[in-house]
């Protein structure tokens, strides 16, 4: 169970705090009303904590599952919340899309309560110079709750725009509270301006957050932004501007979290993830959510189970949504291929194999073995593994059999096989709840693992960088590298991209590395990418899709066309186009 005071007060924020909750959800403007004493504004700031999550119930349709490591996993249906689902997953989402407006909105409405906030704190941004104003206060609030409220404050409000600009380019640059009228007059500002507003956002938060080591940091504001969250994800949003001289700017925030900060690895990579181990030395930043019936628990273990599997994952059904890509994503994790004999017993199979390093709790497949098997011992050259099989008559001596060493996979793809019809789901985001749509779950947004390995990024090819990756990769069983797996730029940038995309399967990532690549790693280009993962699931899932049936549309050649510059971002929601009268807003090209 949660600590955390800002998850605690959630219940008095939803009854009492009528200034901020009870308004209309236009995205474009706000209310003048204003909080005027230290507890109003703390309340409030915890009621932007809360409203983190409301658009974490879209992201993952618009980041994962748009990526290579997720899908649609009903193909067969036409159900219209499955085809939305499909239309994001191929590139093809109308600018009506609902999942999309809900994000834009829901994100838009935090940003509003935390401009009201700013306000209240006569803390203004100024769009010509880039900075933040700390005009005389007007409300007796002490300096010190100030500066470290609105370090709190401006730390989320940079969340929201980092990742709207990230999915939508250009965006309604909303920095202080407006009025409807007001509102008619905002259209869309330039990618550089929102970018300016998000890193003079998070220097703030650099500056004023909380800079106590992780170590001594009390149990109560585990999760809360702190000045480290902030010089991560101020790290990041340079690495992302597509400014060149940024990328250097990254670095020395960077090497202050891993020398400063006092976040470190866990030892164990599942461990990362354990609800009894929550906000732990890794996690440096999560949208917390807290369990036992009281409305303010997860829905994404029910969201993410697999379909039809009832009781056998979670309490209630699960919806089998951000299916994991078995074609694409499974095949980054195997690195053991190795010939034996196969032989089955009444009660086990055993694998009598010629030379191997296998390990109990590796995922194992073949010829007759289907994926999600397990190794469940081993000794010496007979490895002993769980059923189900595919077939009840196993003597193969010749085929290949492959072991998954990277026991990342086994933490991050979950397998349920009713009948033998194998189902995958993102198990690491899915726990055990005796509640439906409460779990525990934290959603992580910011690790450390992502600071060691953007350093990596932004450092390029270098023997440091190799270390960096062989750190994660010993840690979770796999072979480590070598400098003649990384002797060419092109090399290091594919392996630095793909333990990242083994790393974070399924935090809402890769979608954002994937983009962010192109601007870091020439040689991962985000359509290539897109193209080739198109390619690789075509037989299993896009020829077979009920809707769209692409085989009529063209096939193949026509889904990878839908992978295009263009189509990078998402369509603004029509609705934001339409409501105003008074401009043309443009809308993205393509859509």
């Amino acid at each position: 169970m949660k600590s955390s005071k800002y998850i605690i007060l959630l219940g008095i924020i939803l009854s009492s705090c009528k200034k901020n909750i009870d308004l209309y959800p236009l995205s474009n403007s706000t209310v003048q009303t204003y909080y005027s004493t230290t507890a109003e504004v703390q309340t409030a700031l915890v009621g932007a904590y809360n409203g983190m999550q409301k658009p974490l119930l879209e992201e993952w349709k618009l980041t994962e599952l748009r990526s290579d490591n997720t899908l649609m996993g009903s193909t067969g249906t036409t159900s219209a919340p499955n085809l939305d689902l499909t239309l994001l997953d191929i590139f093809t989402p109308p600018t009506s899309h609902q999942g999309n407006y809900n994000y834009w909105i829901s994100s838009y409405y935090n940003i509003r309560n935390v401009n009201t906030i700013l306000n209240s704190l006569s803390i203004n941004y100024n769009d010509t110079s880039g900075v933040l104003n700390y005009d005389n206060l007007t409300i007796p609030v002490s300096d010190a709750d100030r500066k470290n409220i609105a370090a709190e404050a401006t730390f989320i409000r940079a969340y929201h725009y980092f990742n709207l600009v990230r999915l939508y380019g250009g965006v309604f640059l909303i920095h202080e509270p407006i009025d409807p009228i007001a509102a008619t007059l905002v259209n869309r500002t330039s990618v550089s301006e929102i970018y300016k507003l998000i890193i003079a956002d998070l220097k703030n938060s650099v500056a004023f957050g909380n800079a106590t080591k992780f170590t001594s940091i009390a149990s109560a504001n585990l999760g809360r932004a702190n000045k480290w969250c902030a010089e991560a994800l101020l790290a990041k949003a340079y690495l992302s501007t597509g400014v060149a001289s940024d990328k250097a700017l990254a670095i020395p925030l960077l090497q202050d979290v891993i020398a400063n900060s006092g976040y470190s690895l866990q030892i164990s990579y599942p461990n990362i993830f354990s609800t009894s181990n929550e906000m732990n030395s890794e996690i440096m930043f999560a949208i917390r959510y807290k369990a036992g019936g009281l409305g303010l628990g997860s829905t994404f273990p029910n969201t993410f189970a697999p379909e039809n599997s009832g009781s056998a994952i979670v309490n209630g059904d699960g919806k089998g949504y951000n299916y994991p890509a078995m074609a694409d994503l499974n095949i980054a994790y195997k690195t053991i291929e190795t010939k034996g004999q196969t032989t089955k017993d009444s009660s086990k199979v055993v694998l009598t194999l010629a030379n191997t390093n296998v390990l109990p709790g590796m995922y194992v497949s073949g010829s007759d073995i289907q994926e999600g098997t397990k190794v469940t011992s081993v000794v010496g050259t007979t490895v002993y593994i769980s059923l189900p099989v595919k077939s009840t008559s196993i003597v193969t001596n010749s085929s290949i059999i492959h072991f998954d060493k990277d026991l990342r996979k086994v933490t991050n793809i979950g397998f349920y096989s009713p009948s033998n019809a194998p189902k995958y789901y993102p198990k690491k985001l899915v726990s055990p709840v005796t509640i439906t749509n409460d779990a525990e779950n934290d959603w992580v947004v910011l690790r450390y693992a992502d600071v060691l390995l953007m350093l990596a990024e932004a450092q390029g090819n270098i023997p440091a960088s190799l270390t960096t990756i062989n750190l994660f990769r010993n840690r979770a069983g796999a072979t480590p590298l070598v400098s003649t797996d990384v002797a060419t730029t092109a090399q290091f940038e594919a392996a630095l991209a793909t333990e990242r995309r083994l790393e974070f399967a399924f935090e809402n990532n890769r979608w954002f590395d994937i983009l962010r690549f192109n601007l870091t790693l020439p040689s991962q280009d985000a359509v290539t990418t897109m193209k080739a993962h198109f390619s690789t699931m075509w037989t299993t899932q896009y020829s077979i899709l009920a809707q769209p049936n692409l085989n009529s549309l063209g096939g193949l050649p026509t889904l990878q066309g839908y992978a295009n510059t263009n189509k990078l971002l998402l369509p603004i929601p029509q609705r934001e186009i339409d409501n105003n009268t008074t401009l043309v807003i443009p809308q993205n090209p393509g859509y």
